[in-house]
């Protein structure tokens, strides 16, 4: 699937994808479930739900030459 697609596919259903976003914390609900997120750059999001993405890079270098 291309990031195209998928941008297209999930927005048809009214969900919205940020990427390259850092999120700085959340407002929640007496319930304690999240209705906000706030981000790094100073923007709040409303939010029903939240799936928050944590990608590395392996440091391959490490095992040059093994």
């Amino acid at each position: 699937m291309t990031h195209e697609f998928t941008n297209f596919f999930y927005s048809s259903f009214g969900i919205k994808i940020v990427k390259g976003a850092v999120a700085a914390g959340f407002n929640t609900n007496s319930n304690g479930e999240v209705t906000e997120v706030k981000l790094k750059d100073g923007r709040t999001l409303e939010a029903d739900i939240v799936i928050v993405g944590v990608g590395g890079k392996p440091l391959t270098s490490l095992f040059k030459g093994l």
